[in-house]
């Protein structure tokens, strides 16, 4: 069933896809966290100084080191390789050197999304284009369809689990501030 997957999305070949894939997952596949960022600080209307609203974003940085970590120690400890360098007769855009099971910008795209759940208007689109990124991936011959599932979940439980601790996270960084520059600004 997985290969009947792959060849669907993999033969649709196309040069307006190949250049708007390759963007997308090439440059464009931060969007959805950046976008979480900004949705998520925002949600507070923080109206301190600088300093204190950059506290907010250690957990999504958190988040996207730690998804980085995860999916690099996975692909380095799993070894699968990539289908554009085992398969033939494929649709290849470029190749990577790197391992291809999880998709490290499939669990990055996807890793801001639980911090946003609750702006339904934001989450959707979001989840579209990260859904996208991930597609974009398979398309594009660098991925099986199983190392988006992967990197799906794997970056949205990260997401999750740094979710559960964004108060704690942020309460530590406050007080680590006002140790630092001695008065407290966060309430």
């Amino acid at each position: 069933m997985e290969k009947q997957i792959f060849d669907w999305i993999n033969r649709i070949a196309n040069p307006t896809l190949d250049s708007g894939f390759a963007l997308i997952t090439g440059t464009y596949f931060l969007i959805p966290m950046l976008i979480g960022l900004i949705i998520f600080v925002n949600r507070w209307h923080i109206k301190e100084d600088v300093f204190t609203k950059l506290i907010y974003l250690i957990p999504i940085g958190l988040v996207v080191v730690s998804t980085v970590l995860v999916t690099t120690a996975m692909k380095e400890t799993i070894d699968a390789e990539r289908p554009c360098k085992t398969m033939e007769d494929i649709h290849v855009v470029f190749c990577k050197e790197s391992n291809s099971f999880p998709s490290r910008h499939t669990a990055i795209a996807f890793t801001a999304l639980p911090f946003i759940w609750y702006a339904r208007r934001y989450f959707i689109p979001l989840f579209i284009y990260a859904g996208i990124i991930g597609f974009g991936m398979v398309y594009l011959g660098v991925h099986y369809p199983h190392d988006i599932i992967a990197g799906l979940m794997i970056g949205y439980l990260i997401g999750y689990l740094f979710l559960l601790k964004n108060n704690w996270i942020i309460g530590t960084s406050q007080k680590i501030k006002e140790e630092i520059i001695g008065h407290k600004t966060l309430k």
